[in-house]
């Protein structure tokens, strides 16, 4: 599918397939001016051409985050390093994260406020565990990682009051007054 529209992306010169089987890989389109490779040949290539290690500069490009076009059409947001920089150091002025912190990761990585996550954390020296990728097995990631970090979006913390709502809420009589109680407590 990538190759039938190639040729409308000029500014793509290399695409790499993890995965891949270096005889089974397609061949380059002639006009496009780009290269088809395996991630292994990458690898294999990096190996015979050693280069010297140069850190990025705060202006360099880190990343492009593109947006779902929920307020309209979708497009790339260009972040430096220096924006992640940025963002992670404003969040660490509030609170403190340290090597013994488990953070699980399950937001997609697509989702700036997750990648800011994992640099702040990873930043702070604490681990970073990553869920299965099923959203119905997250309890059980969460038991096996046992995080003291869960980031999260408002919905996901919205379905979790509703559930324990509604289960004090069944439970009825003695369960729920002790609940209550408890929770009345804690807030205080």
């Amino acid at each position: 599918q990538l190759l039938s529209f190639i040729t409308q992306m000029p500014c793509v010169r290399l695409i790499v397939v993890v995965g891949g089987v270096d005889e089974n890989m397609p061949s380059s389109p002639a006009a496009a001016g780009m290269e088809i490779i395996t991630y292994s040949m990458l690898h294999r290539q990096g190996h015979m051409s050693p280069q010297p290690f140069r850190p990025p500069k705060p202006e360099d490009v880190a990343t492009i985050c593109y947006t779902s076009g929920t307020t309209g059409t979708p497009k790339g947001a260009v972040l430096s390093h220096a924006n992640f920089i940025a963002n992670v150091a404003g969040q660490d002025l509030g609170v403190k994260f340290y090597p013994s912190d488990v953070y699980i990761s399950y937001l997609p990585l697509a989702h700036i406020y997750e990648r800011t996550n994992q640099i702040w954390l990873v930043h702070r020296g604490a681990a970073v565990g990553f869920y299965q990728g099923d959203n119905l097995k997250l309890m059980d990631d969460l038991n096996t990682l046992k995080p003291t970090v869960f980031a999260s979006v408002p919905r996901l913390y919205n379905k979790i009051y509703a559930a324990i709502t509604n289960a004090v809420k069944e439970s009825g009589g003695l369960k729920e007054r002790l609940f209550h109680a408890a929770y009345n407590a804690k807030r205080q």
